[in-house]
Formats: structure tokens, C-alpha cells, sequence
């Protein structure tokens, strides 16, 4: 079951290194993706999500913390789904899927944390 969710520009939707407990389809708006460098302490922005893009996929799909934080860059319009709703829907899907989910999660979250600034 998708929730409907509205973000104003500037608002936080994740934080880096919070829990996952759900994903997010952005349907209208501009989302920006970044990653804290200690060395610098600052946020470097890594890559922006547009309508149609899902956002904490990554974490939702392996269950780790979340590998980086999301902003609004403009009023956004997005779709929720928890993990609740994701797992039943996962259950009718093939094992084939499911272990293709996985190991794109993890080779994702591998490339991940190479990102150096």
C-alpha cells in the first residue's frame, strides 16, 4: 500500500546512518542525495532523484543503515511504502527476484562506500 507524502523545499526526508523503514517514489518535485564528509564536515551532494525515482531502496532492501541522506530541492510530491506492504508484496514475487534485489542492494552499498571527496 502506497502513502501519499508532501515535502516543502529544504525539508529532510533521511538521514544518513538512520533505520530503514520504508521507500519512497518520487512523483513531482527534485530530490538531493548526499553523503557527510567528517574530513571537511560538510555534505556533498552525490546525485538528485527526479519524478519516477525511487530513494532508500538501498537500506530498505538490506536492512543496514541508511548510506545517505535526502533533501527536497523543490516541493515534492512522493509515495510511501513500508516495509510491511513491501514485504507481502515481495512474497509474491519469484525467489529470483527477490535474490536479484539483494545483490543489486549489495553491490550498490559496496560502490557506495568507496565514494571518497
Amino acid at each position: 500500500m502506497l502513502v501519499s507524502l508532501k515535502l516543502k523545499k529544504g525539508q529532510v526526508l533521511i538521514n544518513e546512518g538512520d533505520e530503514s523503514d520504508c521507500v519512497y517514489i518520487l512523483v513531482a518535485g527534485e530530490l538531493a542525495i548526499y553523503k557527510y564528509d567528517r574530513e571537511a564536515q560538510r555534505h556533498n551532494v552525490i546525485a538528485h532523484a527526479s519524478p519516477g525515482e525511487m530513494v532508500g531502496e538501498m537500506s530498505f532492501l538490506d536492512n543496514l543503515p541508511r548510506s545517505a541522506s535526502v533533501k527536497a530541492t523543490t516541493d515534492c510530491e512522493l509515495q510511501m511504502m513500508n516495509r510491511t506492504s513491501f514485504d507481502n508484496l515481495l512474497l509474491t514475487q519469484d525467489k529470483f527476484i527477490q535474490n536479484l534485489l539483494k545483490t543489486l542492494s549489495d553491490r550498490l552499498r559496496k560502490a557506495n562506500q568507496k565514494i571518497r571527496f
